[in-house]
């Protein structure tokens, strides 16, 4: 709970005209929590096995929200 605050605090904190180091060190914020949430979701899946995972709708979601993020992380890198 403590990261997906801090993240949204983060998140919250960038700017569209923000110097470039300013964006680069939310860039690896966006990184580091992104690993965390990676992580996370991985040792779900590999404590309660996968159908176990998807029981839950929280876990669906969780793992829409990390699939997303590494969407964007791939998309916003490719140009």
């Amino acid at each position: 709970m403590f990261c997906i605050v801090v993240n949204i605090i983060c998140m919250g904190m960038s700017y569209e005209t923000s110097q470039n180091s300013y964006q680069s060190a939310f860039e690896g914020i966006n990184y580091f929590f992104t690993c965390v949430f990676i992580v996370e979701s991985s040792l779900k899946i590999l404590s309660v096995g996968i159908k176990g995972y998807w029981i839950s709708g929280w876990n669906k979601f969780d793992f829409f929200v990390v699939m997303a993020s590494i969407v964007d992380i791939i998309i916003a890198n490719a140009t």
